[in-house]
């Protein structure tokens, strides 16, 4: 049933031109990964396209994390510049300010040694897409000046928007070229970040229902669903599932993949 996982389409291999070239103009670079997913909403390539730019890490949809493997979180990014956010609460937006402040602190001071009075610093916003770019982009802007949807490629062209004493460029959301790992591609699917039909809904379920069950059997329990080991396991139990709810197998399947949508993980 597996498909190899990929989407890298030509607006994204255009905006890593667009950004290699002006990379240098940056000051700080505010990478916006999804909390239930931050090593594998994390693309190496792109950090590659900067030359040892300091980092502010924004972990969006913190309402729908694992708490509980914040810690764990934290050590794999060695405790630097991350904040776990929700970024559709206005109340973020002090603590983001507080944090890109705390590190343009020491070039604004340089600057204004050199005899610039008013240096506003170049932000670059990146991350993959629907991860909460421009959702951030908003709240700092205390307004709805950005197109938001919860799906991704929203975002297709970069474009420069100030801020207070910030300049910040709103870039598209860029996967990573491959994914080495299937596991990957199902939960960047599951958190609607992979473009919708690129993994059938029926090999997303089949898959995510496997992973959870070992990664975290309580949800799969919660929706009333039965453990399941392998493909055979999960066919087996959907058809429980269907007849025990008098639902379609695609009844089934959306119903139970909008649900798991809304609990509670995060996968490392």
């Amino acid at each position: 049933m597996a498909t190899k996982i990929n989407w890298f389409p030509g607006h994204m291999q255009k905006t890593t031109r667009e950004i290699k070239e002006i990379a240098s103009l940056c000051d700080v670079i505010v990478y916006v990964l999804d909390a239930r997913a931050p090593l594998i909403t994390f693309n190496e390539e792109l950090l590659e396209l900067f030359n040892n730019k300091e980092i502010v890490y924004i972990l969006s949809k913190k309402d729908l994390r694992d708490a509980n493997k914040d810690k764990e979180v934290l050590s794999k990014f060695n405790n630097q510049n991350l904040l776990f956010t929700n970024l559709k609460n206005h109340n973020e937006k002090k603590n983001i300010i507080k944090i890109i402040k705390k590190i343009t602190f020491e070039k604004e001071k340089r600057m204004k040694a050199k005899g610039l009075i008013k240096y506003n610093p170049k932000l670059f916003v990146i991350g993959m897409p629907n991860v909460g770019k421009s959702t951030l982009i908003n709240l700092l802007l205390g307004k709805r000046k950005l197109k938001v949807e919860n799906y991704p490629g929203v975002t297709r062209k970069i474009h420069w928007v100030s801020i207070d004493n910030f300049h910040l460029l709103d870039t598209p959301g860029i996967m990573s070229k491959r994914l080495e790992e299937d596991r990957d591609g199902y939960i960047l699917s599951l958190m609607q970040i992979l473009k919708a039909g690129i993994v059938s809904e029926k090999e997303l379920f089949y898959n995510v229902i496997i992973l959870l069950s070992n990664e975290y059997p309580e949800i799969v329990d919660k929706i009333n669903f039965a453990l399941s080991i392998d493909e055979i396991d999960v066919e087996k139990n959907l058809e429980n599932y269907c007849q025990n709810n008098k639902l379609t197998l695609n009844q089934a399947i959306s119903k139970l993949l909008t649900i798991i949508r809304q609990q509670l993980m995060t996968f490392l």
